[in-house]
């Protein structure tokens, strides 16, 4: 019976088990940026550090950083920041006894706007805790900040196509079984504000069994030789049109989550020759707000158009629901949908859909996990399906091969005997 049971929890275990790693932001129309923020343990003995996850290219030029506490006091408006956001916790290099420094650190001069600035430290490796895994991690540790106007929290930590992951590490030194990752998001209003303001939750979902129930879902397969998660759009429907041939850029983004360029964190970007039709026949979508337009109820809000997009493996839509935003206090419907040379709805797509992503650097794929499926039939049942089809045919051949000789043996000895017969009569 024990035995029986813990076959039953290995069986699920094997089927469900993974791990979490919790991350939070809060966007408001002060800070329309996305800071996630997770906590993770460094060094030994454990220093709990919260630090700031970045998702797809629109990086700062600094790169990944672990910021160590002797950064503190270096330059007023830096710790001004830093205070705002509430961070109190730094890494401490000279109390880590798992500390190994690697060389000297000199991080590039970023001169974006009034963010410039500059880091010198060490390179070092470290044990690194997410969760219940350690590994080790080597990282930029700065040290000395220069002309640095802008919060950071603890450090930053990336998450795209090309560039090694803390998950991908985990990996490569055998603490995971796939490097495989999951973003599940949700939202939750913040009350007090003047305008609507929300609060993001982003899980991810890591150390996945290759049993998981996750991987039910058809891998569809990126764009090559792009830096970000990206997969193809072959179909483009604007209300049922068919407009695919005029639509030039046809790429899906769907990792750009951390949002740098300007744009705010629930903007959704679709290409610019499909925004253009949209403009000819919604005049009134440039001018992106709508007065007196009760929950965005108004002739013109709500005949706004849908947009469908039909992937290798997946149904994608665009509802405007996605794109519209009712500010109460003013009456006003906002429009959140801008030009750039690519589709953009990452963000609604985790985080109001309740669909997650699969993303898979080993394979070069990517699952949507509760996104609706194209309707075609799979490649590996086919290669099953078809030697099955051909040996019933070739099975069927040689039953009617065989029936056909059976029936003619009775004919066929019927003729020797008539000849015998007429050898016995030719001879008398």
């Amino acid at each position: 019976m024990i035995l029986s049971l813990f076959a039953i929890a290995v069986l699920a275990c094997s089927i469900t088990c993974f791990e979490t790693l919790s991350t939070s932001s809060f966007v408001s129309d002060e800070q329309p940026q996305s800071l996630f923020i997770a906590n993770i343990n460094l060094g030994t003995p454990p220093q709990n550090i919260p630090v700031m996850l970045f998702f797809g290219t629109y990086l700062p030029s600094f790169g990944q950083f672990i910021l160590n506490k002797s950064v503190q006091g270096t330059n007023e408006m830096f710790d001004l920041f830093q205070q705002q956001i509430g961070m109190t916790n730094y890494y401490d290099l000279d109390s880590s006894t798992t500390s190994q420094i690697k060389g000297n650190y000199e991080s590039v001069q970023e001169f974006s706007g009034a963010y410039g600035g500059k880091m010198t430290g060490k390179y070092v490796q470290d044990v690194l805790q997410i969760g219940k895994l350690k590994f080790e991690y080597y990282f930029a540790c700065a040290q000395q900040i220069t002309s640095l106007n802008k919060a950071y929290s603890g450090g930053l930590i990336f998450f795209q196509r090309t560039e090694d992951n803390i998950f991908d590490l985990m990996y490569q030194q055998k603490i995971t079984k796939t490097r495989d990752y999951i973003l599940q998001g949700s939202t939750y209003k913040l009350n007090g504000f003047y305008f609507s303001n929300i609060g993001y939750d982003l899980k991810i979902l890591y150390d996945l069994g290759s049993n998981s129930q996750y991987y039910n879902y058809p891998p569809n397969q990126l764009v090559p030789n792009s830096d970000l998660f990206e997969m193809y759009s072959y179909g483009i429907y604007l209300e049922g049109e068919d407009v695919s041939d005029k639509i030039k850029q046809k790429r899906i983004q769907i990792d750009q989550l951390t949002d740098t360029s300007g744009l705010r964190f629930d903007q959704i970007t679709i290409p610019s020759d499909l925004f253009q039709i949209i403009v000819s026949k919604y005049d009134y979508v440039e001018s992106l707000l709508i007065s007196n337009c009760t929950q965005c109820q108004c002739d013109r809000a709500k005949n706004l158009p849908k947009i469908t997009l039909i992937t290798q493996e997946y149904k994608l839509t665009i509802d405007p629901s996605q794109y519209t935003e009712y500010y109460e206090e003013k009456d006003l419907c906002k429009i959140k949908l801008s030009q750039q040379d690519c589709f953009n709805f990452a963000k609604s797509l985790i985080f109001n859909s309740n669909t997650q992503v699969m993303y898979s650097k080993q394979t070069d794929t990517v699952r949507l996990i509760g996104a609706q499926t194209i309707n075609h039939a799979n490649i590996d049942a086919i290669k099953y399906i078809f030697p099955i089809f051909t040996a019933i045919i070739l099975a069927g051949l040689l039953f009617t091969f065989s029936w056909t000789i059976y029936q003619l043996q009775p004919l066929k000895l019927e003729q020797i005997q008539l000849k015998e017969k007429l050898n016995i009569f030719i001879k008398l």
